[in-house]
């Protein structure tokens, strides 16, 4: 169901814990910035791109896209000012290409995701290893900002 997962210091569930919680971190960080003039820094089609760059490249951190059943990792480079995300699939670089809505309460047109498969199953791995990261030792904060991340990162939200 997932379509990113951002991993910091490994490759298992505490890892992951914290790749989303820098991710939620980062996003909330990223939203917040404005230009002098007080406009937004970041336009909002363009803060996911910028989440995945930042994460990879300022955070250490290593983030997997999910196509079809397989992940692969995310590159993230830099050509021509412009930030490139790509994954390799069968040795062909694949841009990955995000496309973002934001929400206006004025326009009274709601936009909404479903799972892209119908059978869901609501005893999958990563839910209940959410439930039981929740339930652990961490810092409030730090669920918090997980809590954050994995809504940003999941598509059945």
């Amino acid at each position: 169901m997932s379509v990113f997962r951002i991993f910091k210091g490994g490759n298992d569930y505490d890892a992951e814990f914290r790749g989303t919680a820098i991710a939620g971190e980062v996003f909330g960080d990223l939203w917040k910035k404005t230009k002098p003039n007080g406009k937004p820094a970041i336009k909002s089609g363009q803060i996911y791109e910028e989440l995945i760059f930042t994460v990879i490249k300022d955070k250490g951190c290593v983030v997997e896209y999910n196509k079809d059943g397989q992940n692969f990792p995310v590159k993230a480079v830099k050509a021509g000012g412009k930030k490139i995300l790509y994954y390799e699939m069968n040795g062909e670089e694949l841009p990955i290409d995000l496309k973002v809505v934001q929400d206006d309460d004025d326009d009274d047109i709601i936009y909404m995701v479903v799972p892209f498969k119908r059978n869901v199953d609501f005893t999958a791995g990563y839910l209940s290893d959410a439930v039981g990261k929740l339930d652990g030792n961490d810092p409030l904060n730090e669920k918090k900002k997980f809590l954050f991340g994995m809504l940003l990162l999941k598509r059945c939200r």
